[in-house]
């Protein structure tokens, strides 16, 4: 499975070719980086191309490097902060100290009535009113400068080329700075300067309290120390002219410098994104890595199973193929199934028929049986002429029983044709009609022409069905029976002619 990186709409990255994953690797692998060379978006670019933890690490521990840079400068920025700090309070200092010496010599000059020196009086006063201008506007000025700083260092500064953009901006502020400090310097050389002339000064007033009267043209030498004075004071206003111009070119810097602060606030922003962009990726290479061994393991399952499948499904066509055949069989089978049942049903018939018969001449037995009792009561009681009715009765019988014999024949003759008639059935009529002519001779007690005309009719009976339908077990039982039943007639005919 490849895995792209993403890439956002309108990144320098959108140029390059995406590769695959081993091929980023390799590539990777292969070209040496300078991870401390360049700047945040390059790392950033580095990132977003390759998903790599040796990248990552690498990368991180840079950012983390040029952090704890930055944090030592800051520091650095703070100490130099801290002594600008420190010299200004001095500086305050030695102001205030300066002031109460200024009070102190007009109280003396208001105390001493000196009128002709109330000019260079108010001149000076003018001047310590500049001079705290001037020291107020520097304290905002290392106000700004502070804040500036603390601003700085809630950003932290990343980029190394904006650092070094900072630090030489530093470096001219400081320049700046020194050149500022040193303007100062030299307004307090001036200061002083003005103090010596002043405590000068205040030496000539006493010695021309001492001298008032004496030595007239000391009004004149200071109205010249006046003059020079003045143009002194000129001299310090052209200075702050040339102040004011650099402190506007300081703002003018000091607005860049804000706007750049802007700009790295804005760069910390995007790369407090970038870092979490960077955990998510990191997160969805873990899972999408599961993913790819979870895949790996189901395919190796999948082929297995596959192979699994593919020997059931051979199992499956031979036995498709072998059910074709059974089918094809079963078909045959069905064919000669409703065959059978069709000549079945015939038999069916035919049996209910020669059933119906059946029972038709069991009620003529039972006739039968009533007339031999009637022949048998006109025997015992009437003559011989009686036994030449019973004989032509007999003959009748025999006769009618031969017609039954023929239609038994013709019975047989159909069961000829259909060869297929149960065993269990003509088993069952032998065993009824043997039953039958059985229960016949019990009756009787003694064998009667008519229990042998019936079996004779029986026998004759049994003796054709065999003989057409070829079945051996059945009718040779049958026939044995029979022919036992007339040996026993013939016996009990034979005793009786002897009696």
């Amino acid at each position: 499975m490849n895995i792209q990186p993403k890439i956002e709409p309108g990144s320098p990255s959108t140029n390059h070719v995406i590769l695959d994953r081993d091929e980023d690797e390799t590539y990777l692998m292969e070209t040496p980086h300078n991870f401390e060379d360049k700047t945040i978006p390059d790392l950033v670019e580095v990132l977003r191309g390759a998903c790599l933890q040796e990248t990552f690490d690498k990368v991180e521990s840079v950012l983390v490097s040029k952090d704890l840079e930055l944090r030592n400068k800051i520091q650095l920025l703070e100490q130099n902060v801290e002594m600008e700090k420190l010299g200004r309070l001095k500086a305050e200092e030695e102001v205030k100290k300066v002031q109460q010496r200024y009070l102190a010599l007009l109280k003396e000059v208001k105390i001493g009535g000196l009128v002709d020196d109330r000019e260079t009086i108010e001149v000076l006063r003018k001047r310590n009113v500049q001079l705290r201008e001037l020291c107020e506007k520097g304290k905002r000025e290392v106000q700004n400068y502070e804040a500036m700083f603390k601003e700085a260092e809630i950003a932290r500064l990343v980029d190394r080329d904006a650092l070094k953009e900072v630090k030489k901006k530093n470096i001219e502020f400081e320049c700046e700075v020194k050149k500022i400090e040193e303007k100062r310097m030299e307004d307090r050389n001036e200061l002083q300067v003005l103090k010596l002339k002043y405590d000068e000064l205040v030496s000539r007033v006493l010695e021309l309290k001492e001298k008032r009267v004496e030595d007239g043209n000391a009004l004149d030498v200071l109205r010249k120390m006046k003059d020079g004075l003045e143009h002194e004071v000129l001299e310090l206003r052209r200075k702050k002219v040339e102040d004011e111009k650099s402190l506007v070119f300081l703002k003018l810097k000091n607005g860049e410098l804000e706007y750049e602060v802007l700009e790295f606030r804005k760069l910390k922003e995007k790369w407090e994104e970038d870092t979490n962009d960077l955990g998510g990726i990191r997160e969805k290479n873990a899972e999408l890595e599961n993913e790819v061994l979870e895949l790996k393991k189901k395919w190796l399952n999948d082929s297995n199973a596959l192979e699994e499948l593919r020997s059931k499904v051979r199992v499956l066509e031979d036995d498709k193929k072998a059910s074709a055949e059974i089918e094809i069989k079963n078909g045959e089978l069905k064919q000669s199934v409703n065959n059978n049942l069709a000549t079945i049903s015939k038999l069916k018939n035919e049996n209910n028929n020669l059933y119906i018969k059946f029972i038709g001449l069991l009620e003529r037995v039972a006739k039968v049986e009533d007339d031999t009792k009637l022949l048998m009561s006109v025997d015992a009681s009437g003559g011989r002429n009686n036994d030449g009715e019973a004989a032509i009765a007999s003959t009748r019988l025999q006769n009618k029983w031969g017609m039954d014999a023929l239609g038994a024949s013709s019975a047989s003759g159909r069961l000829k044709m259909e060869k297929d008639i149960d065993d269990d059935q003509r088993m069952s009529r032998g065993v009824h009609e043997k039953n039958t002519i059985s229960g016949i001779a019990a009756k009787n007690g003694h064998p009667t022409p008519s229990s042998s005309i019936a079996v004779d009719m029986s026998k004759r009976k049994h003796s054709m069905a065999d003989t057409e339908t070829s079945s051996s077990g059945s009718s040779c039982c049958d026939l044995s029976y029979l022919d036992d039943l007339a040996s026993s007639f013939e016996v009990s005919e034979a005793k009786k002619k002897k009696m």
